[in-house]
Formats: C-alpha cells, structure tokens, sequence
C-alpha cells in the first residue's frame, strides 16, 4: 500500500495523537485506581511518559496494522478486528512495559 508523503504525515501524526491521549488516559486510570498513586504522582508519571510514547506511535501504527491486515485473512468479522487490534497492543506494549 502507497502513501503520499502527506497521507504518510497524516497516519504518523494520528498515530502519535491516539497513542499519547490513549496512554495518558489509560495509564492515569491504572495508576490511580490499581496502583494507588496519588493524582499528582500519576500525572508526573504520565506527563513524563509522553516522549516515550511519542516515540513508540508510528512502529506500533505499523505493527497495528500489519496484524489487522494478517487477521482479516482469517475472518472479516468484527470480532476478529477487535481481537487483532487486542493482541497488537498486548503483545507490542508488553516489551515496553517490561
């Protein structure tokens, strides 16, 4: 699949977007509510992620949808979809987190 350079911009900045406010949002949940840390400890873990996260969006864009088009060789179904996109983020977050 072609891009143009402004299409490519366009993904990369989408997935830089979605992969910060995501993280931000997610990981504040799990720090405050599983973890236990405070609001201002969350924050400061979570405003200090963001270059980390910035970092990681465009591969893991890539690997998302790498897996997403490999799973609709399986099944079409949104099931599949949901479980494709699931299993990207688990397993590419996992080393990152580890």
């Amino acid at each position: 699949m072609s891009f143009s350079g402004s299409a490519r911009f366009r993904q990369a900045a989408a997935d830089m977007f979605a992969m910060v406010v995501f993280s931000f949002i997610a990981g504040m949940a799990i720090e405050i509510f599983v973890s236990g840390m405070s609001f201002q400890q969350s924050l400061a873990s979570r405003t200090l992620s963001i270059p980390v996260n910035i970092i990681i969006a465009i591969p893991y864009g890539l690997f998302r949808d790498w897996v997403l088009r490999k799973s609709q060789h399986i099944s079409k179904r949104s099931w599949m979809k949901k479980l494709a996109d699931m299993f990207a983020y688990v397993t590419f977050q996992s080393p990152v987190y580890a």
